[in-house]
């Protein structure tokens, strides 16, 4: 990179990373700076949206002549566990306290990695109260051990010093704070950002139900009622892995799947868009999970549940499935059978709106 009067937004970019989390600040950035994009070894580098970022160089051949501003996106950061290259450019550069350092989401956690959390206030994701799941304790064990005396804050954005972290649904708020401190306006350590406490944030609405019990039926009619953004978990599955996915990969598609959906569904929720979850959510596990995802977005969440006689859905998928269409999934007889085993009632403190078959059809 040859020195220019423009001052640099370096933009450090790593296989897995979620650019959606960055793109308003790089956006943001371009009209004051010029954006360089890095990545791990200079080639171009493949994001969790599933489309390829050329990159300018690696993290290693960055030049910090005239960088402003730093930016590390959150995402899938296995592969940069460990990383000299990126811990030693984040060394360098946090030495100037001139330089603006943002990460996002579990973008805070490699800035924690390069040592630059110790004794600082941050925000990210990789709490109990966020990271729920058992399939989550490595990562929140990471997040221990690499910023041991960080202070943790749960707000949307934090600021302590020339460092900025924030949660993955701020990043509107994320963006604004780092052009402030482009434009010289640096706010006092610690402020949350006035976009962030804005309450433009949807309702999200969890279909709760067994095969055949009407819930995608429903989640459509109340999609156009709310002029809402609909996921529905079976339509993803067979517009990706087809409409009979093999039974031992299943879990693996299925995890997939729901991970880039909650991407999505929580930016749209802090958009102010209502979001409609067609899971059919079985176990109480994940419906008390996607509770407090929703929480966790300041957003209402509201649970349905799609309530019908076995007998009435058995002969719907049976009906469905001997038509064997396309555009769904594939169930037999002896699978449905053996999936009423992992349906799950809901508990009598499980706030819900039962939903009638009369008024779904």
């Amino acid at each position: 990179m040859n020195k220019s009067d423009k001052r640099i937004a370096l933009i450090l970019l790593y296989p897995g990373c979620v650019f959606q989390e960055i793109s308003k600040a790089v956006s943001m950035l371009e009209t004051s700076c010029k954006v360089i994009i890095a990545s791990p070894n200079g080639l171009p580098v493949k994001v969790a949206e599933g489309f390829e970022i050329n990159a300018d160089c690696s993290f290693k051949a960055a030049n910090l002549v005239n960088i402003s501003h730093i930016l590390v996106p959150g995402g899938d950061i296995g592969s940069m566990v460990g990383s000299s290259d990126l811990n030693d450019l984040l060394n360098l550069a946090s030495s100037s306290d001139s330089v603006v350092i943002g990460g996002i989401c579990s973008g805070a956690l490699l800035l924690g990695q390069a040592g630059l959390l110790n004794k600082r206030k941050c925000t990210h994701m990789a709490v109990s109260k966020y990271a729920c799941g058992p399939e989550f304790k490595e990562l929140i064990d990471f997040a221990k051990n690499v910023m041991p005396s960080s202070i943790y804050v749960d707000d949307d954005v934090v600021i302590d010093g020339n460092i900025i972290t924030a949660k993955p649904w701020a990043y509107e708020a994320f963006s604004e704070q780092l052009m402030a401190f482009s434009e010289q306006s640096r706010p006092e350590s610690n402020q949350k950002s006035k976009a962030a406490n804005v309450d433009r944030h949807g309702t999200l609405h969890l279909v709760y139900g067994f095969c055949g019990s009407g819930k995608t039926t429903f989640a459509k009619r109340l999609e156009q009622e709310k002029n809402a953004a609909r996921f529905t978990h079976d339509e993803w599955m067979v517009a990706l892995y087809g409409n009979d996915p093999p039974a031992d990969r299943f879990r693996e598609y299925a995890d997939n799947i729901e991970k880039v959906i909650w991407r999505y569904a929580l930016k749209l929720l802090s958009l102010g868009t209502d979001v409609i979850l067609d899971f059919g959510f079985w176990s109480r596990e994940s419906r008390d999970l996607a509770r407090k995802m929703g929480e966790s977005a300041k957003a209402k969440v509201r649970l349905y549940y799609l309530d019908c006689s076995m007998e009435v859905m058995a002969a719907r998928v049976e009906q469905r499935t001997s038509q064997r269409r396309e555009e769904e999934l594939y169930i037999s007889k002896e699978t449905f059978e053996t999936l009423k085993a992992r349906f799950e009632p809901l508990a009598a403190d499980e706030e819900h709106l039962k939903i009638k078959p009369e008024q779904v059809y």
